[in-house]
């Protein structure tokens, strides 16, 4: 393609030019003289004229070279990529046209070619994904989750437990008596706010375990009451999981879920699995490590507070993680994780509960 040329202080440029009445486009010579505020348009059957500061630069995108657009629906199409040094000018001179504003249009389509810019640009969009993931989605959830009232989650509590129940539990086989005697010694020691509600199951392949559901409800399985030398060791896991209740870990996991739901949607465009995933990752109700340990950090503060000793935490947890080793093969292949699979390492808690 041929370079604008410049005689006698006109600046001309090949174009593609669109008049605005017909479709069709037309070979033309785009000319501005300098000093003027008038762009002219030859084609082989007329002469236009346009007035600059009516006219609207578009940068150049992907492989379109940049155009100018007035009223009307004109539209000039340049044949090159880049602009004409004087179009550069003209929009650096007039301050009563919007070209500067537009400008950065064709500026992002030059960077787009840029391997330079290419690199820098993949090493922030890197970078700003950790810092929102790692920081800010957390942050965002923590706080969202305490202003929202307590009993946000109830109906997916509700859900929860219903699944459960269908999926791995049966119905309790120890007797009324027990069952009372442990929600008063939850009550007496333990109890938090606002009051959770215990209740018991047989856990099956779950076998002894524990779990808190969004609404406040804890479940707690025989296999755990019977696996328990003292029922201060239930009491241990109980102020465990009042822990993840008292610090709204579900609803900070809801929130944070769809936080990095709606981010994947911004990257891929694709939100048909958003409203589905929540709830069954919910319902999971595995934790992260710092949730674990937030919720041990309760338990530990709680039970210090009460005279509770220690030990009864790291004694169970030890009888837990045996039974982690002789069931795990079993909780793998029935896709759900046990007490322990999600919670730091347990050497690590028993000795902090030792000491």
């Amino acid at each position: 393609m041929n370079e604008p040329t410049q005689s006698n202080a006109v600046m001309t440029t090949p174009v593609r030019f669109y008049d605005g009445r017909t479709s069709r486009p037309y070979d033309a010579l785009m000319s501005h003289v300098q000093g003027t505020d008038v762009l002219t348009i030859q084609t082989d059957a007329a002469i236009h004229q346009f007035a600059l500061q009516d006219g609207r630069l578009r940068g150049a995108i992907g492989q379109t070279p940049p155009a100018i657009e007035f009223p009307n629906e004109v539209r000039i199409e340049l044949l090159n990529m880049n602009l004409p040094s004087w179009l550069n000018d003209v929009g650096q001179r007039d301050s009563k046209l919007n070209w500067i504003k537009q400008l950065w249009l064709h500026k992002v389509w030059q960077w787009e070619r840029s391997p330079t810019w290419i690199v820098a640009s993949i090493i922030f969009t890197v970078l700003f994904g950790f810092v929102v993931v790692r920081y800010g989605i957390p942050a965002f959830a923590t706080q969202t989750a305490y202003a929202l009232p307590e009993h946000t989650l109830d109906n997916l509590g509700k859900q929860a437990l219903a699944q459960f129940d269908e999926s791995f539990l049966k119905p309790s086989h120890l007797s009324v008596q027990r069952q009372n005697q442990l929600r008063q010694d939850y009550d007496h020691w333990i109890k938090g706010t606002p009051s959770q509600n215990i209740i018991f199951r047989e856990g099956g392949l779950l076998g002894a375990n524990a779990f808190a559901l969004p609404d406040g409800t804890i479940v707690v399985t025989d296999e755990l009451v019977g696996l328990s030398k003292q029922d201060f060791e239930i009491l241990a896991v109980l102020a465990h999981e009042t822990g993840h209740l008292a610090r709204r870990h579900a609803l900070r996991q809801a929130i944070t879920g769809a936080s990095l739901g709606v981010l994947m949607i911004a990257i891929t465009g694709d939100s048909s699995d958003l409203m589905s995933s929540i709830p069954t990752a919910l319902i999971g109700m595995t934790y992260s490590r710092g949730f674990e340990r937030e919720a041990d950090d309760y338990a530990y503060q709680l039970m210090t507070a009460r005279g509770i000793p220690l030990h009864y935490f790291s004694d169970i947890l030890v009888r837990l993680e045996q039974q982690h080793e002789a069931k795990k093969g079993d909780l793998a292949k029935s896709g759900f994780k046990d007490y322990l699979s999600t919670h730091p390492p347990t050497a690590e808690r028993i000795l902090r509960f030792k000491k």
